[in-house]
């Protein structure tokens, strides 16, 4: 299986790309130069290719401070990610900041209730 994976020099693709490799994937992990998430368009993928999306905006005070930024990223350009064929898995990791942090073990069944900027511009990326 082709997997592709957006941002995945973060936390979560350190742990993810080698447990995918172990399972045989062949993981192509592009850098920021190489596939900037803000151009707002993506390369075209063959069949049997699982995109996972893990680019984000996630610095939450740089959010606060410049929020048109935090939703460009977040949600602006999100839109390649929609727009793949229907052969093309997509797997979009969200963040429990888009839940109000009061109730333990959020849910993604419960209602959005972002409480900062990072958290708001992740729920509109998410819809």
């Amino acid at each position: 299986m082709n997997v592709f994976i957006t941002g995945g020099s973060g936390l979560l693709g350190r742990y993810l790309i080698p447990s995918l490799k172990e399972q045989g994937c062949s993981v192509t992990v592009p850098t920021h130069k190489e596939f900037d998430i803000t151009c707002q368009h993506g390369p075209l993928f063959s069949e049997n290719t699982v995109v996972i999306n893990l680019a984000a905006y996630v610095n939450v005070a740089l959010c606060e401070q410049n929020p048109r930024e935090a939703f460009r990223v977040n949600a602006e350009c999100l839109d390649w990610l929609a727009e793949q064929p229907p052969w093309v898995q997509v797997y979009h990791i969200s963040t429990d900041y888009v839940y109000n942090g009061t109730l333990p073990n959020s849910k993604e069944t419960d209602l959005l209730d972002p409480w900062c900027t990072y958290g708001r511009s992740k729920a509109e990326g998410d819809m």
